[in-house]
């Protein structure tokens, strides 16, 4: 019965993938104290301004996508896009309002997400492009900074960080949405308070025996399976 257990755990083990995380979402998560204008209208009623209101960002990366390499005082920066020369690691970012979320495509001009460690530590995350509108170009630019270095800096694990006294943002934090007629809807550092940070990571699923190193496990095991009854017959 051992020899069956132990065969069965490498049957399963054999058709099992790697599990590496590719697909992070980084969300910053505060309130917005209204008054930016809203011209075309994505999170009210057209040509009207914000009204205080709760907000979030969330940016969507592929690691696999871009650039990926270490820093020299350490810590990680993933890149890409265009500007680049690369594919771009943005698959979109997301913003919420009030209750209204408004998609932008991914990033096709420049992506980046970086993280620092220290004191202070740095998540910097910006996405910019495709353009909605001629001359202009959708972004969205958070570059945030913990005090005491506790943020932290690792692009591979979930976290919910919750900002603390003396942290904040090394240049304005930013975002502008422009629509195809020209409109534009946006916020900057000055209209934005930041009370959270989430860092969700997900990894794709492990792939079942059922590939040919499970079918070779599988038919293994049954062999095995086989010559005991033989065996005992």
């Amino acid at each position: 019965m051992k020899t069956l257990l132990s065969l069965a755990a490498l049957a399963f083990l054999a058709g099992v993938a790697p599990v590496s995380a590719s697909i992070v979402d980084v969300s910053f998560i505060g309130t917005q104290p209204g008054g930016a204008a809203d011209v075309p209208g994505l999170f009210g009623a057209p040509n009207t301004n914000l009204t205080p209101s709760a907000f979030s960002l969330t940016f969507r990366f592929d690691l696999s996508k871009g650039t990926t390499f270490p820093l020299s005082g350490g810590g990680t920066d993933v890149l890409g896009g265009t500007g680049f020369r690369t594919t771009s690691p943005s698959i979109g970012w997301s913003v919420t309002i009030d209750g209204v979320t408004v998609k932008v495509p991914g990033g096709s001009a420049t992506a980046q997400l970086q993280a620092i460690p220290g004191t202070p530590s740095t998540l910097d995350v910006a996405a910019f492009g495709p353009s909605a509108a001629p001359g202009h170009t959708n972004g969205a630019l958070f570059d945030f900074r913990s005090a005491d270095g506790s943020l932290p800096t690792t692009l591979n694990a979930n976290y919910d960080y919750l900002v603390k006294p003396g942290d904040g943002f090394s240049a304005d934090p930013s975002f502008i949405i422009w629509t195809a007629g020209g409109g534009s809807a946006g916020l900057n550092g000055g209209e934005i308070s930041i009370s959270e940070i989430k860092f969700s990571v997900e990894a794709p699923a492990a792939t079942p025996g059922m590939g040919l190193s499970g079918l070779v496990g599988l038919a293994a095991l049954g062999l095995a399976a086989r010559r005991r009854r033989q065996g005992t017959a």
